[in-house]
């Protein structure tokens, strides 16, 4: 994010009241939610080898089985 979008931000947010700021929010949680629903992994093995690194089933560096 730039400084010019953080003015904007900024600009945009002023004077907001909690319950306005709620409104926006939740809006904008649907709409990335909804977009979000749509997306699909197009990289299975690089899921599996950063689970198996969460969950401690593979060292950083080692190769795959």
């Amino acid at each position: 994010m730039d400084s010019e979008r953080i003015k904007a931000i900024v600009s945009a947010l002023n004077g907001l009241r909690a319950q306005e700021w709620a409104r926006v929010k939740q809006q904008v949680d649907m709409l990335y939610s909804f977009q979000a629903a749509k997306v699909q992994f197009d990289d299975l093995e690089q899921l599996k080898t950063n689970l198996e690194y969460e969950f401690k089933l593979r060292r950083f560096g080692e190769k795959s089985d």
